[in-house]
């Protein structure tokens, strides 16, 4: 029991570190080597704990994703109009992805299918927010049941990852972009 909860602690404090170098300097930039000499642990470790590089870059991204469910159900509970919770969400998605840029930046402009990837990969813990979207969705259009209001926030998502990749290459404010996909998705919503 004790020896499992210091592999938790380690494996926290390796995240920790690991998601501050992918935020400051990128994917590429990491060097496993340093990461574990900045950690105090042995290279073994980390790879014992995370497998690899892309296992430890994916275990960062689940749990940034974690992070973003929970602020997203906090913040659906203090902001009752769908609308806004719909705008809400995906205002707090594109302000993760522009204050986290560098951590997502090479994977994304060098793997066209990023996204796509984060999705087989960690489908259980992105079904969760498409169901919150998918509830949000649901009471902008009652007129959707379960199943149609979780197909559609999978499009939702999808075309918020194309804003996001857009970015990724041109550059621009991502967060002024969220009126304009607001808009696009209340249509696609009540449209259907």
């Amino acid at each position: 029991m004790i020896k499992a909860k210091l592999q938790d602690v380690k494996r926290s404090l390796i995240l920790e570190a690991a998601a501050a170098a992918f935020e400051s300097a990128g994917y590429e930039a990491l060097k496993v080597s340093e990461l574990a000499k900045g950690v105090g642990v042995s290279v073994g470790t980390i790879y014992g704990l995370f497998e690899s590089k892309e296992g430890l870059y994916m275990a960062y991204v689940k749990a940034q994703i974690s992070g973003y469910i929970a602020e997203l159900r906090a913040r659906c509970e203090t902001v009752t109009d769908p609308e806004a919770q719909l705008e809400t969400a995906f205002w707090l998605k594109f302000s993760h992805f522009a204050s986290k840029r560098r951590a997502v930046e090479e994977c994304a402009k060098n793997n066209p299918l990023f996204f796509s990837n984060i999705r087989h990969s960690e489908p259980e813990i992105l079904e969760q927010v498409y169901k919150v979207i998918a509830g949000i969705v649901r009471r902008i259009n009652p007129k959707l049941d379960e199943e149609e209001a979780l197909a559609m926030s999978y499009h939702l998502a999808g075309l918020s990852d194309g804003y996001i990749n857009y970015w990724l290459v041109h550059d621009g404010d991502l967060l002024s972009k969220v009126p304009a996909l607001q808009a696009q998705m209340l249509t696609m919503i009540k449209g259907c």
